[in-house]
């Protein structure tokens, strides 16, 4: 595990490796959203580097999930709520994380942008 190289900034990478700029800046976004602070728990799913697992410090997965899905005017400008899914699973005993997902590189076509539950 790597040590917190963003002292200081809202977000907190606790990964050997490091987000995107453009993830990046997304993340910074949520942590705005929610005045509060973003742990990156893993960067990438099964391979594929565009998907980011992290959580807000201090709320559960749901509330954050629901917080960003009534600000998505606030997180997302204009059209760039088509290049961004953040996940969140509906029913899980510990929240099971959120899920940032940089939709511009997308293996296979997305139907479903923004915020949602899975």
């Amino acid at each position: 595990m790597a040590t917190d190289r963003m002292a200081g900034r809202p977000v907190h990478n606790r990964c050997p490796s490091d987000p995107t700029s453009s993830q990046m800046a997304m993340l910074e976004k949520i942590a705005g959203v929610m005045v509060g602070e973003v742990y990156i728990d893993q960067i990438g799913y099964e391979g594929d580097a565009d998907w980011i697992k992290c959580h807000v410090g201090g709320f559960s997965d749901p509330y954050v999930a629901i917080h960003l899905e009534a600000n998505q005017n606030r997180l997302f400008d204009g059209q760039e709520i088509r290049q961004w899914q953040i996940l969140a699973a509906a029913k899980h005993p510990k929240g099971g994380g959120l899920w940032l997902h940089d939709l511009k590189n997308a293996k296979e076509p997305v139907s479903h942008c923004g915020v949602w539950f899975y």
